[in-house]
């Protein structure tokens, strides 16, 4: 099965680099032309993985529904 990322994960995952990781916005261009290096995917991992302890957790420390979309993003990185 092929893993793709949509327009609005790309959205999102674009807006996390931003945030947390400005220095791999460049990386973001070759998701879906090229080939992504573990490394590549790890850092992008560890932002969203940034952004899922700042903002995916609810007062119960289960995930939200961002939460949910965060964690749907890391698996599809580990994978394209």
């Amino acid at each position: 099965m092929k893993h793709r990322i949509s327009e609005s994960q790309m959205n999102l995952l674009a807006n996390i680099v931003s945030k947390h990781s400005p220095d791999l916005l460049p990386t973001l261009d070759n998701i879906g032309i090229k080939p992504l290096s573990d490394e590549q995917r790890r850092k992008l991992r560890r932002a969203i993985a940034d952004e899922l302890s700042e903002a995916g957790f609810d007062e119960e420390d289960e995930p939200n529904h961002y939460g949910y979309q965060l964690e749907a993003l890391i698996n599809i990185l580990g994978h394209i």
